[in-house]
C-alpha cells in the first residue's frame, strides 16, 4: 500500500466507526426515551389509582368521622338530660336539708332557753 491510500483506509474506517458510534448513540436515546416515557405512562397510572385510593379512604374517613360526631352529639345529649335530672335531685335534697336546719335551728333556740333560763334561775 501507499501512503496516500493508507490515509484512505485510516478515513474510511475512521468514518465507518464515527458513523457507527453515531448510529448507536442515536439507537440508546430512542431506546431510553421509549423507555422513560413508558415509565412516565405508568407512573401516571399509578399516581392516579393512588389518588382514587386516597379520595375513597378519605370519603370513608369523612363518613366514619360524621358518625362519629352524631353518636357524640348524643352522648352529649343524654349527659346533660342526665346532669338536669340530677341538678333537680340534688336540689330538692337541699331544699329538705335546710327545712330540717330550720327546724332543727328552732329547737336549738327553744334547747338554749331552757338551758339558759335553768342556768341563770339557780
Amino acid at each position: 500500500m501507499t501512503e496516500p491510500q493508507a490515509w484512505t483506509l485510516i478515513g474510511v474506517f475512521a468514518a465507518v466507526f464515527l458513523g457507527g458510534m453515531t448510529a448507536m448513540t442515536g439507537f440508546i436515546r430512542m431506546t431510553l426515551r421509549y423507555a422513560l416515557s413508558g415509565l412516565g405512562r405508568e407512573l401516571a397510572g399509578l399516581r392516579n389509582e393512588l389518588r382514587g385510593e386516597v379520595g375513597a379512604s378519605g370519603a370513608e374517613l369523612r363518613g366514619e368521622i360524621g358518625s362519629l360526631g352524631a353518636e357524640l352529639r348524643g352522648e352529649i345529649g343524654a349527659l346533660r338530660a342526665e346532669m338536669a335530672s340530677l341538678r333537680v335531685e340534688v336540689n330538692a335534697r337541699f331544699d329538705a336539708m335546710t327545712m330540717r336546719i330550720d327546724h332543727l335551728d328552732g329547737d336549738v333556740a327553744a334547747l338554749t332557753k331552757r338551758v339558759m333560763g335553768e342556768s341563770t334561775g339557780e
